[in-house]
């Protein structure tokens, strides 16, 4: 019997995961700031998208109704990306409240 996409993913998502080794394996082999900063660029990436969407439909006299949580989510993801950038690597609760 076939499962569907949302059993195959719950399956996946309870798989037991070790943080630690992977950040040691990631350190261990140099990858851990590529990882770092591919993660905080695509974040900061997010926001100017988030913003120039913005802007162009106002300035093309479409109406954005949520710019104040554009603004917000813009923000936030500019300021997560210099975060993980600059920043230490995340802790395990760190990057799972990231990821959510």
């Amino acid at each position: 019997m076939e499962k569907g996409l949302r059993d195959f993913l719950l399956i996946w998502w309870r798989q037991p995961f070790d943080f630690a080794w992977t950040a040691r394996h990631l350190r261990s082999r140099g990858m851990l700031r590529i990882h770092q900063v591919f993660i905080g660029g695509f974040s900061l990436l997010y926001g100017l998208i988030a913003l120039l969407t913005m802007l162009w439909a106002s300035r093309d006299g479409g109406a954005v109704n949520g710019q104040p949580l554009v603004l917000v989510v813009a923000i936030s993801s500019a300021v997560l990306g210099l975060i993980w950038i600059f920043g230490p690597f995340p802790t395990e609760r760190q990057s799972a409240a990231f990821a959510v």
